[in-house]
């Protein structure tokens, strides 16, 4: 049988019959989907995943690598790019420090971000307060769920663990990749491939 496949995102069969549920009811009621964490190891298509949730929504989509070096400043500057009911997708997101979190928390539950001001002698952007924005979708992903504080953790209204994909399942995503490259693979080729790849 053909893995389910969800704007060109493959196999994970439970989690996108979960979100697609829950994007279905947003959509209905014209609110943004909820806060999300994606958990589970490298390379189970948390990123690809969210992309699809988002095409799914017909929202943007902001990618936020974060890291213990992140700072307000770069949130601020980011948020000015997020239009309402987009998907914010941080990548890492234990990688935060806890007054990062903190500052997520509040983008969260109050809409607030850091107030970025363009700097007028050294031209250099600065921080002024707080601002309000629309609402988005916080789309957290990380495979140490347990660094984040709790009550972080809290502001997330659902977890979705990805798990390891099946040989079947790979079988199929290398034949599809070798599909968009124009390629054609025997069976043993692909499974060759999916067995390595997996």
């Amino acid at each position: 049988t053909s893995t389910h496949l969800f704007h060109g995102f493959f196999g994970q069969r439970k989690a996108v019959h979960f979100l697609c549920r829950i994007a279905n009811g947003s959509l209905k009621l014209g609110k943004p989907f909820p806060h999300t964490l994606l958990t589970g190891g490298s390379g189970l298509g948390k990123t690809y995943l969210s992309k699809a949730l988002a095409m799914e929504l017909d929202t943007g989509f902001y990618p936020f690598a974060c890291s213990r070096s992140t700072t307000p400043l770069e949130l601020g500057l980011a948020a000015r790019e997020w239009e309402s009911h987009a998907v914010v997708f941080l990548d890492e997101v234990h990688g935060l420090r806890p007054h990062m979190q903190e500052m997520f928390y509040r983008v969260m539950i109050n809409g607030k971000v850091p107030n970025v001001i363009d700097g007028a002698e050294d031209k250099r952007p600065k921080l002024d307060g707080e601002r309000s924005i629309p609402p988005v979708t916080i789309i957290g992903a990380t495979d140490r769920p347990g660094d984040l504080r709790n009550a972080f953790l809290k502001r997330f209204d659902h977890q979705v663990s990805l798990q390891p994909y099946r040989i079947s399942e790979m079988i199929e995503i290398v034949r599809h990749a070798a599909t968009k490259e124009r390629l054609v693979l025997k069976p043993q080729a692909a499974r060759f491939l999916a067995e390595r790849c997996r």
